[in-house]
């Protein structure tokens, strides 16, 4: 879903659900970086492991990718003040 959601377009096309799970099953999606040069190494990376077709290779959870970065509370992190509401609020009436 993710690589739909970057690209606009789905990792793996056919015109027949069978054909898609083919497609699935043997084929390799276009690279992100083609479609979409500016995404973030780190989450094409994610995607990739994502669609691969070894499981071995997939990541296994979550938590383990997640554990790859630091946590805020480490030595070291820069902190940045939090970002202005998308929508101002309004006072009640």
């Amino acid at each position: 879903m993710l690589y739909q959601l970057l690209t606009g377009q789905l990792p793996f096309k056919s015109d027949s659900l069978l054909g898609w799970a083919e497609a699935h099953a043997m084929e390799t999606p276009r690279p992100l970086h083609e479609l979409r040069p500016r995404i973030a190494d780190d989450l094409v990376e994610f995607i990739n492991a994502a669609l691969t077709k070894t499981p071995a290779a997939r990541w296994q959870a979550l938590q383990a990718w997640c554990q790859r970065w630091p946590h805020p509370s480490d030595p070291g992190v820069v902190h940045r003040p939090p970002a202005p509401p998308l929508l101002a609020k309004t006072p009640p009436a």
